[in-house]
């Protein structure tokens, strides 16, 4: 685990960000299956106080695809405006 946390304290501010989301990205998928393992065993009420979070659940889901989606196209422009150097003088 030390590994890990050295390699975490060397990375830039927004890859760091988006390494941890997929941490806990890993952390939900995790509280999902635990919950469908569950559903047959649970209580009526607990199954319907259950069931009222899944709209919040979907929508936090929808807003958080879409915002990487933007994520992704505003890192791959600013890559490409990124030339190599030495590529022009390369290509002439």
């Amino acid at each position: 685990m030390r590994r890990r946390e050295t390699y975490m304290v060397n990375l830039q501010p927004c890859t760091k960000s988006l390494f941890l989301l997929g941490e806990m990205l890993n952390a939900a998928l995790h509280c999902s299956s635990l919950c469908d393992e569950r559903v047959d065993q649970e209580e009526i009420t607990l199954t319907q106080q259950a069931f009222e979070q899944i709209a919040g659940l979907k929508h936090l889901s929808e807003v958080l695809a879409s915002r990487i989606a933007e994520l992704e196209r505003r890192l791959l422009a600013r890559l490409q405006q990124q030339k190599p150097r030495g590529l022009d003088a390369r290509s002439k």
